[in-house]
């Protein structure tokens, strides 16, 4: 389906109180910690019922195995995935948070349109850009060559207008890198999701 597309490599799954490897094979909590102790820091996220950045945890190696566990004691299923990074260019307007691009689609006549783009960043010290859960930014991208809007907004601060990010980089110039790739891999990807004609 996406296997063509990079994607995040999820490298351990809790998925209805069972423990699961990348490639779905159930398997021990020796195991599970043998593949988690290969890594220094990952990533886990609530599968079911998620959204907003809301439960997303950050691990490192010195938090130990229990602090894993103890998620896994639950009731909620979870992912567990590396940690990506992103482009230089992007850790311009905040290195704390990984920094995305919110790209709508529309499939009319036979062809994907690109219809709207928005990059989110993270508030100061926050590693999430979810605009409800990190308090984020929020700007508009010019889909003919990726340039961001000059003005940025916060979802909890409405009547306020920011100018800059987190990390004090100007709005008014700064582009999304390898803008034309994006706009390529989306309008490759979204045909996928048929039954949405708008994505």
């Amino acid at each position: 389906f996406l296997n063509d597309v990079r994607v995040t490599r999820t490298v351990v799954r809790y998925q209805e109180g069972l423990l699961l490897n990348g490639s779905y094979d159930i398997i021990s909590w020796e195991n599970a910690k043998k593949i988690i102790s290969e890594y220094d820091q990952l990533i886990i996220k609530p599968s079911y019922l998620s959204g907003a950045g809301h439960g997303i945890v950050f691990w490192k190696r010195e938090d130990g195995f229990s602090a894993i566990e103890e998620l896994f004691l639950g009731k909620t299923n979870y992912v567990v995935q590396e940690v990506i990074k992103q482009h230089p260019d992007m850790s311009l307007l905040n290195r704390e948070s990984i920094n995305t691009l919110r790209m709508e689609t529309l499939i009319w006549n036979g062809k994907c349109h690109l219809i709207s783009c928005a990059m989110r960043m993270g508030s100061k010290g926050s590693r999430v850009d979810n605009l409800s859960d990190g308090g984020g930014l929020s700007v508009g991208v010019d889909l003919k060559d990726g340039s961001i809007t000059p003005i940025g907004f916060n979802y909890y601060r409405l009547n306020v207008t920011y100018t800059e990010s987190p990390m004090g980089s100007k709005f008014s110039y700064f582009k999304v890198p390898s803008w034309n790739k994006c706009v390529e891999l989306v309008k490759k990807v979204a045909p996928r999701f048929a039954r949405m004609s708008k994505l």
